[in-house]
C-alpha cells in the first residue's frame, strides 16, 4: 500500500503561490515547501530521522509493504521528529 492519500496532499501558498506539501498528522495539518522534484517519498525522508541511512526509495518500498497501522506508527515517529 503506498502511502495513502489522505495523509498528505499538494496546495499552493496563497500568498506566494509556491508549491506546498500537506501532511495530515495527528496535531493538525503541516506545511512544507515542495521542492523541485521532489516525491513524498523524499520530503518523508528528509523529515526522518536520518541515522537510519534510508533512501526515497527503500521508504517507499517499506511503506508499500506496510500495513495501515505500521503507516500510522511511522506518522507517529514522523511527527515526533518533525516537533522536536
Amino acid at each position: 500500500m503506498p502511502v495513502p492519500k489522505d495523509i498528505y496532499g499538494e496546495t499552493r501558498c496563497p500568498r506566494c503561490s509556491c508549491q506546498l506539501w500537506t501532511l495530515t498528522l495527528a496535531s493538525g495539518p503541516t506545511f512544507f515547501v515542495q521542492r523541485t522534484g521532489e516525491t513524498i517519498y523524499d520530503l518523508l525522508v528528509d523529515l526522518a530521522d536520518s541515522r537510519h541511512g534510508f533512501t526515497a526509495a527503500d521508504l517507499e518500498r517499506a511503506l508499500n509493504d506496510a500495513d495501515s497501522l505500521d503507516v500510522a506508527e511511522f506518522l507517529l515517529e514522523l511527527e515526533d521528529a518533525v516537533r522536536s
